[in-house]
């Protein structure tokens, strides 16, 4: 018992580590901006015909600007945002009637930008616009768009400080967090007084058979990806279709090892392991409801994978937790049936 909490408290002491090490890496200077804009359109002239504010970049480096004005209502207008620094020089430019972007790294000076909202009411002020800004001014599909109304609009820009080596340390370190908070949870699942600290040779010989079908059903699934590749990359991003891949073999992987008794060593607490997956269970259904309610779930038409991640993680881990529900019923009928033969 006193190794045991001995390896529990140098974990814990190694997770502060290296989460202190995530904290000093994560970037700090990032700038904001949050319009609540009521815009009426009519005879083909916007009021206002733009927003804008100064934002003051206090040091300068490599930045990403964000801006979301996607969840709004479809309006009979585009916007058109740019930056623009001291001297005048337009740093970056887009325009859609719904967006939400993140833009590649950009070297920023320190000092202060305009930061504009324009609303372009036809198609020739889109194409004036980009053509001054420099962007794409195709205008197929956009028939029936530009209309005259009111409609309240929510914008939101963000500009942070990024750093392709502090992003690789964060990573890393949240890797290294995860495996932490594994070996804990081993640690805690492990009894101290069993009497067998290993798997059996049944047990072994259902594990080799369980992960030959969890392997087999990833390769037909990612043979499928390939095949409807070109369809199914404008349903939903890369890390969703790769989640569910791992999501599938690994079902199918602890659904013969659970129902056959070989999942949990002989000296591992089941009961912990129970709580364990309760706990994960609700923390990411809560966090994958939360982000179907806040609209995050789909990103330009497509399903996030930052904003359904939790969700498809819940609903695994919830199956983990029903099969061992069905296996703790197992065992105990099992158990009743034994000391009633008895």
């Amino acid at each position: 018992m006193k190794n045991k909490a001995r390896i529990i408290v140098c974990l814990l002491l190694a997770a502060a580590v290296v989460f202190m090490t995530m904290a000093a890496a994560v970037p700090k200077r990032s700038y904001h901006i949050h319009y609540d804009s009521a815009v009426t359109v009519e005879n083909g002239k916007a009021a206002p015909e733009f927003q804008q504010s100064v934002m003051e970049i206090k040091k300068g480096g490599s930045y990403k600007i964000a801006a979301d004005w996607y969840e709004n209502e479809m309006p009979g207008f585009m916007t058109g945002f740019s930056m623009t620094d001291e001297e005048g020089n337009v740093v970056y430019s887009i325009a859609g009637a719904l967006l939400k972007f993140d833009s590649a790294a950009l070297d920023l000076a320190g000092g202060r930008y305009v930061c504009r909202f324009d609303y372009l009411c036809s198609e020739s002020d889109y194409k004036a616009y980009a053509q001054v800004h420099g962007i794409s001014g195709e205008t197929a599909g956009m028939s029936g768009l530009f209309r005259d109304g009111s409609w309240e609009m929510d914008y939101a820009l963000k500009v942070f400080e990024c750093n392709k080596w502090k992003e690789v340390v964060v990573i890393a370190c949240g890797l290294l967090l995860g495996l932490i908070l594994a070996a804990v949870i081993l640690t805690l699942a492990r009894k101290t007084d069993a009497k067998a600290t290993s798997y059996d040779e049944r047990q072994i010989a259902v594990q080799g058979k369980s992960y030959k079908c969890g392997y087999f059903t990833m390769l037909a699934y990612t043979g499928l990806i390939m095949a409807f590749s070109s369809y199914l990359s404008g349903i939903a991003e890369t890390g969703v279709l790769l989640l569910i891949g791992i999501i599938l073999g690994t079902a199918v992987t602890v659904t013969g090892l659970i129902l056959q008794d070989a999942y949990f060593r002989l000296d591992e607490n089941r009961r912990f392991y129970g709580i364990f997956f309760t706990m994960i269970t609700a923390v990411n259904l809560a966090i994958g409801i939360g982000n179907i309610i806040g609209g995050n779930a789909a990103v330009n038409g497509k399903i996030s994978f930052a904003g359904t991640a939790n969700l498809l993680l819940g609903i695994f881990s919830g199956y983990v937790l029903f099969l061992l529900l069905i296996q703790y019923i197992r065992d105990r009928k099992e158990s009743a049936e034994s000391i009633t033969y008895d």
